[in-house]
């Protein structure tokens, strides 16, 4: 997937979709069903970065809100692999790190978006702003 181009419409409902995923408790790492999430080796797989920058003071209300929407709807689309969602320790932005097996699973999430099918996801954007980007795992080192 050298060459992935995102010809989504809606950019901020693209950067939305990124956003999935469960708490095991609030200081753990996320969870996928019974595994622990991984970041995987494969250049296949569309692994997207988006960076919320929520209104001050809205980043709890905004974390809550991926997690919310994540967990009703987008963690079932065909195609979602993992997500986490990072809470700054020195600043109010919010990073989620997402993996999909294609282009086109994510376009089914935001299918599920622009629809209303994915209950609080809206509401991220009307508290935060997004700057997301495709990205190749190039090495995961343990």
């Amino acid at each position: 997937m050298n060459n992935v181009r995102f010809l989504l419409p809606l950019g901020l409902l693209v950067a939305a979709a990124m956003t999935w995923g469960t708490f095991r408790n609030e200081k753990a790492s996320f969870i996928f069903g019974s595994d622990q999430v991984k970041i995987r080796e494969n250049k296949d797989y569309l692994t997207v970065i988006n960076v919320i920058t929520p209104k001050p003071g809205q980043k709890d209300k905004v974390a809550e809100l991926l997690k919310k929407g994540i967990s009703t709807r987008m963690k079932d689309v065909p195609g979602f692999i993992s997500a986490s969602i990072h809470k700054s320790m020195d600043n109010d932005l919010v990073v989620v790190y997402a993996q999909w097996q294609d282009q086109v699973s994510l376009g089914r999430a935001v299918e599920q978006i622009e629809s209303g099918n994915a209950p609080g996801m809206m509401e991220v954007f009307a508290n935060a702003t997004a700057d997301y980007h495709p990205y190749e795992v190039f090495a995961v080192i343990k």
